[in-house]
């Protein structure tokens, strides 16, 4: 719904309370909302660039609005609550706002982002350094893919994410940076922050690493949650249900410093994280395998130097390279 009249009265100074209430709640409902309301704000300031000979017609304005609302009832004993004159003010704030604002939507287009050159890149093999016409950066994890603008409009910077990635968002506080990933929208003014949006995930994730960032749920933006340096942010894709955790995994960004540490942690989770990063399959043979511990660290190393190392920790362990990846055996932690 585009509340054109309640918006134009607002600018004017024309809102009561109540109307200010219902503009806010509208505003809340979802991110276009907001988007038009500041690209009207803006056409509403630029408005002193335009000639003041412009002059709307007040008295048609009027007979247009009473049309639809009966300033003309029948006589009762209940007292009138708004003048004509009252009412002329309000139709002349609209008539100008939509004058003006279709007066400099056709001069500077404001409003047709179908304008925007896109781009949209694919991480095949390797992760992939995106620099944004704003001074952003993107690091995009294999297998994810990025929709951008080659050069963002003047009231917002959204991109599109599939799979993974890192932000470095630089700070603009006239212009959000908005990411829309399936059914979550992550938005942010400037700060850094890591988004996992895979098609095969239940759940959509983003971590905060400096600033503050806003996640909820595209259909319903009131659903938010407001994520600071070390939260971690989860919606669910099938309930849109958004919540915030303290996030404890320091090996969330190894993908993209190359940097990942275990400390007296189960080899469960040694062999999930290390699949993940070397996009290998490997698994462990027996159950009493999953409870041996280790303490280690891997900068850069290659798979086979981090499988030569468990190897090493646990002599016990044997390894089988397959297709897949590697297979480790063993029956005891020694």
């Amino acid at each position: 719904m585009e509340n054109w009249e309640l918006i134009a009265k607002y600018l004017a100074g024309e809102c009561t309370e109540a109307e200010k209430q219902e503009l806010e709640s509208w505003l809340e409902e979802n991110t276009q909302n907001s988007i038009l309301f500041q690209k009207m704000n803006k056409v509403w300031q630029k408005s002193a660039d335009i000639s003041t000979d412009f002059m709307p017609n007040i008295d048609a304005a009027f007979h247009k609005i009473s049309q639809k609302i009966d300033l003309h009832p029948k006589e009762t004993k209940t007292r009138t609550l708004f003048s004509k004159n009252h009412f002329s003010r309000i139709a002349a704030v609209f008539v100008l706002a939509v004058s003006l604002f279709s007066l400099i939507y056709l001069s500077l287009n404001v409003f047709n982002s179908s304008q925007l050159a896109w781009t949209e890149i694919n991480a095949q093999q390797d992760t992939l350094l995106v620099s944004l016409s704003d001074g952003s950066k993107i690091w995009l994890k294999q297998n994810s893919s990025l929709r951008y603008p080659k050069q963002f409009n003047d009231s917002i910077r959204e991109v599109f994410l599939e799979g993974e990635a890192f932000f470095e968002v630089s700070r603009d506080a006239k212009k959000p940076f908005l990411i829309r990933s399936a059914e979550a929208s992550t938005e942010v003014l400037g700060t850094s922050f890591q988004i996992k949006a895979h098609r095969w995930h239940e759940e959509i994730q983003v971590q905060v690493l400096t600033g503050q960032v806003a996640l909820y749920s595209t259909k319903n933006q009131k659903n938010k949650v407001i994520l600071n340096p070390g939260n971690l942010g989860k919606l669910n894709r099938q309930n849109l249900q958004v919540e915030k955790f303290e996030n404890s995994n320091p090996n969330d960004l190894a993908w993209k410093t190359g940097f990942i540490r275990f400390y007296n942690s189960p080899l469960t989770e040694v062999v999930q994280v290390l699949s993940d990063y070397y996009q290998v399959k490997i698994s462990l043979v027996n159950e009493s395998q999953k409870d041996c511990k280790i303490t280690v660290d891997f900068e850069k190393a290659s798979l086979e130097d981090a499988i030569k190392i468990i190897q090493s920790t646990f002599k016990s362990f044997r390894l089988e390279k397959s297709s897949e990846g590697y297979i480790i055996h063993g029956k005891n932690c020694r």
